[in-house]
């Protein structure tokens, strides 16, 4: 591997997900890390990976996610999910949107 420029660029719709490749020295030995650099509510995000591939799936994964605006969604547990689905389910036939229902409970 010579002193040459690696930059992977993964693109799912317009989002935009790079992995640069560099060095790390652990214990006087130089290993490869795969960085994989993006924006998330305008902050940049770096997740460093020791292998090409973890660096490729993972960069894929978080393309989509963003693409999808998925990034940063809440994800429910199941009492939290049963409790949402119950208060969609009790409002479709009335046809109230969920956040309809609560701002009209202030």
């Amino acid at each position: 591997m010579k002193n040459e420029k690696f930059t992977k660029v993964v693109k799912v719709g317009s989002a935009i997900v790079k992995i640069y490749r560099g060095k790390v020295k652990m214990k006087r030995k130089k290993y490869d890390a795969f960085t994989v650099a993006y924006y998330q509510n305008e902050e940049r995000r770096r997740s460093v990976f020791g292998n090409f591939d973890d660096a490729k799936k993972a960069t894929q994964e978080i393309a989509t996610k963003i693409a999808h605006r998925r990034v940063n969604v809440k994800e429910l547990n199941g009492a939290d999910r049963e409790s949402y689905v119950a208060a969609l389910n009790l409002l479709r036939p009335l046809g109230v949107p969920l956040h309809s229902a609560i701002e009209s409970r202030r």
